[in-house]
């Protein structure tokens, strides 16, 4: 009976199509006000604005990842002063798995916490960034095609450092029974690549583009809120330690913000957009900054 029970609990890729379908209908009536004014797609070729976004990915590819080298003293203590506090979260995690994790569980169970995790799967964050941009790209909504670029650049720029350090750290999962201090550098196993969460990166990063894109409140408490629900659901279902989950938010929301940022100064050089606290990576080190209307 408990086999067949395990059995019956959907596919992860069958999660994915069903709520990437339904994330696209939510987005298809939003991408009217995500229109740009200019009209050069019009007189452009499928191909030619193709490689102008691969252009656009590659260039904030770039800036991303060198801005540390341009780091000063004082940004890299702030930095370090980060780390710190991260790691510091450390010391929480067992505290914190016993009272919210549930041994024994997967990642997907056959609840409702399997919509969260679906939410935070690359499987999903893939074909809704390649969704999101064909259906820009088809109905010629350059809102929405620049929205899934922003989503897939978020991907990368959050994915690689996330999986990188995953397999520096080799952080055993919970449900090792090891404890949240075993760490066994350079793993490929599943079970040795616990930080930071995969899945917390990746539902904050898609999180972060669509509410900043959207920009209104309602937008940001649903989508800010799923993906901290995705984050939960790695804790509850003892897949990650608290402070893997903080981890991922952290680059999800610095590659989010930084790639919504970049497009932002592309597109309106004059506009200050006042009243939006923003962080991200630039040339001259690590930005922070506050807009008041």
């Amino acid at each position: 009976m408990r086999k067949q029970a395990l059995q019956s609990v959907p596919t992860l890729p069958s999660h994915c199509l069903r709520v990437a379908a339904l994330l696209v209908c939510c987005l298809l009536p939003l991408s009217s006000g995500l229109r740009a004014q200019s009209s050069a797609q019009d007189s452009a070729s499928v191909s030619s604005f193709i490689l102008h976004d691969v252009k656009l990915g590659l260039h904030d590819a770039s800036t991303f990842f060198s801005a540390p080298a341009h780091f000063s003293g004082n940004q890299w203590l702030q930095a370090a002063g980060c780390i710190g506090g991260a790691a510091a979260l450390f010391t929480l995690d067992n505290g914190i798995q016993h009272s919210l994790s549930v041994s024994g569980r997967k990642s997907l169970n056959g609840d409702l916490w399997d919509v969260p995790t679906v939410y935070g799967s690359a499987y999903f964050a893939a074909g809704l960034s390649l969704a999101t941009y064909t259906a820009g790209a088809l109905t010629g909504e350059e809102g929405m095609r620049t929205t899934g670029r922003l989503l897939g650049e978020s991907l990368v720029l959050a994915g690689v450092p996330a999986t990188l350090v995953k397999i520096a750290a080799g952080r055993r999962r919970p449900y090792a029974g090891v404890g949240p201090w075993k760490f066994h550098a350079f793993q490929f196993s599943e079970g040795s690549q616990s930080f930071p969460s995969g899945h917390a990166t990746v539902a904050f990063a898609i999180s972060t583009v669509l509410a900043e894109r959207i920009d209104n409140i309602w937008g940001r408490i649903g989508l800010y809120g799923l993906a901290s629900l995705t984050a939960l659901a790695r804790v509850h279902n003892n897949q990650h330690w608290f402070s893997d989950v903080i981890g991922g938010a952290g680059l999800g929301i610095t590659s989010g913000l930084y790639v919504v940022a970049s497009e932002r100064r592309r597109t309106h050089p004059s506009d200050q957009q006042q009243g939006r606290f923003i962080v991200y990576p630039s040339r001259e080190g690590l930005t922070f900054s506050y807009r008041f209307d």
